[in-house]
């Protein structure tokens, strides 16, 4: 099979034997994933916010990594004078 032959079919396929939604299908697609992305970000945010009081653990914020590593910095500071 050449390729203009090739290309040819694959013109014809997407032209005449596809089936391609309407627009308003194609919105009304998009609220239904929009929809049920927010709604499991929602769950994941819950379960990570419940798993972080049950353990009482949880990533730092930057502020804190950055206020943590200035305490440690002047820890190491004044034990060396």
């Amino acid at each position: 099979m050449s390729i203009r032959a090739y290309i040819e079919e694959t013109t014809t396929e997407l032209v005449q034997k596809t089936s391609w939604p309407t627009w308003k299908e194609l919105q009304e697609s998009a609220v239904v994933v929009l929809i049920a992305s927010a709604m499991i970000a929602i769950v994941i945010f819950l379960m990570d916010s419940g798993f972080k009081k049950i353990n009482g653990i949880g990533l730092p914020t930057a502020k804190q990594f950055i206020d943590d590593e200035r305490t440690s910095k002047n820890k190491k500071r004044s034990s060396c004078t």
